[in-house]
């Protein structure tokens, strides 16, 4: 239920500030001492700012090890990618500036699970957000290594070699387990068993097998099972909306044209 957020502590009742994010053990108090909203399984939210926080507290306490190390160790350093939860001090100089899109700002103020705390575009451009683990909300890399990733579900040369997961494991991940309307995004969604989304319509091209997820911002990964590929598209020119983003759609659309040749 937490991965397919459908836990019921989907925000943060007591207001809270951006620096905040950076105290894990002040976060999880917060959330360890407040109610949930719904019963779990009951309803589902889009556990925006909260899911990085449940999901890492629980590897902690059962691993011994933060989720970032875990990214790193499993994802980064077996698959050779720049993507960091928690980026390290020599890989600051990669990170790009993020500016807002002063048009659609202001958009996403009427969900709670997105505005507490609010969003200051410009925190999100220090190096102590940076090289901190916000599991969910800031990790950082690039679009190859996006789609690298996405590429372990679907490449058949990467999963003969079991490098992250066995083929009944993937399809075990994929399962669906929810599919009704999400009430922080208010709109239909297909959840999956680790929290990918299911056919997220042009936003995960034309194939209806596609899964994976998009973000605030604009950016998105995902993979095709049909073509076989993992596909990844970042930005550093913020649009505040978690819905379809137009200059990725344009993107797409071009590119499974050029891939019918």
């Amino acid at each position: 239920h937490i991965l397919s957020h459908q836990s019921g502590l989907y925000r943060f009742k007591k207001k809270i500030t951006q620096q905040d994010l950076l105290d894990w053990d002040k976060i999880i108090n917060i959330l360890e001492n407040q109610d949930p909203d719904h019963l779990c399984g009951k309803e589902t939210y889009y556990h925006a700012k909260t899911h990085g926080f449940l999901i890492g507290e629980i590897i902690k306490k059962t691993t011994k090890k933060s989720l970032g190390k875990l990214v790193f160790e499993l994802l980064s350093k077996k698959l050779k990618v720049d993507f960091f939860i928690g980026t390290p001090k020599d890989q600051l100089s990669n990170i790009a500036t993020l500016y807002e899109n002063k048009i659609e700002n202001k958009i996403l103020s009427e969900f709670n699970a997105f505005n507490n705390p609010e969003h200051e575009i410009n925190f999100y451009n220090n190096q102590d957000w940076q090289i901190a683990e916000v599991p969910s909300m800031n990790g950082h890399g690039n679009a190859r290594s996006i789609a690298k990733i996405y590429d372990v579900f679907v490449n058949d040369l990467i999963l003969e070699k079991n490098i992250l997961l066995s083929k009944s494991s993937i399809n075990k991940c994929l399962t669906e387990s929810v599919n009704r309307i999400d009430k922080s995004l208010m709109m239909p969604i297909r959840w999956s068993n680790i929290g990918l989304i299911l056919r997220g319509g042009w936003l995960f091209g034309r194939n209806k097998e596609s899964f994976g997820h998009n973000g605030w911002g604009g950016s998105l990964g995902f993979a095709d099972p049909v073509l076989g590929i993992g596909v990844a598209y970042t930005t550093n020119k913020i649009n505040p909306t978690m819905t379809s983003d137009q200059r990725i759609i344009n993107l797409l659309k071009k590119f499974y044209e050029l891939s019918k040749n």
